[in-house]
């Protein structure tokens, strides 16, 4: 746990093609997480373009899109966000090959028990705030190698021109 971490500020996407699944989600959740949800892939992919979400959480079967295809098309949208499949079917292999690809960082099953899963949570909004602090730091650093840089060839140029 990331001590002083607000969870509030990395919003989580649960999507699940049972509408009552999602209204559970959100009832049990959203007092410690920004909670959105989809009953779709589309409407889900839809989210992810006009919100920055930490967390996308998505039921594998699913009518029209597959948790996996979804999953896989977030990764190259956003790939800093942290991406979970969560399904009651014991659909191990898409879960393998969910992970073995890239486009899983956990896999859940269902029916979940509501600790464990908020524990999960935070984890992954930890790891997405690690995956930003780092590019930020990098960010900062490359800023101050260009500044100082930028200082350097400016004396170089003072001492040239002394003759020195």
């Amino acid at each position: 746990m990331i001590e002083g971490l607000n969870y509030t500020a990395y919003p989580i996407l649960f999507v699940d093609d049972e509408k009552l699944a999602c209204e559970v989600f959100k009832a049990q959740f959203s007092d410690q997480f920004t909670i959105y949800t989809a009953t779709g892939g589309m409407e889900a992919l839809e989210i992810v373009d006009h919100q920055e979400i930490a967390v996308v959480i998505s039921d594998q079967r699913m009518p029209e899109m597959t948790g996996n295809v979804l999953l896989a098309r977030v990764r190259e949208a956003k790939p800093d966000t942290i991406r979970m499949i969560i399904t009651a079917y014991a659909d191990i292999e898409a879960a393998i090959d969910a992970i073995n690809n890239g486009e899983v960082y956990r896999y859940v099953g269902k029916p979940y028990d509501e600790t464990e899963l908020r524990n999960i949570l935070q984890q992954g909004i930890e790891r997405y705030f690690l995956i930003k602090e780092r590019e930020r730091l990098t960010a900062e650093k490359i800023e101050s190698m260009r500044k100082i840089a930028r200082r350097n060839s400016g004396a170089i140029c003072i001492r040239s021109r002394s003759g020195r």
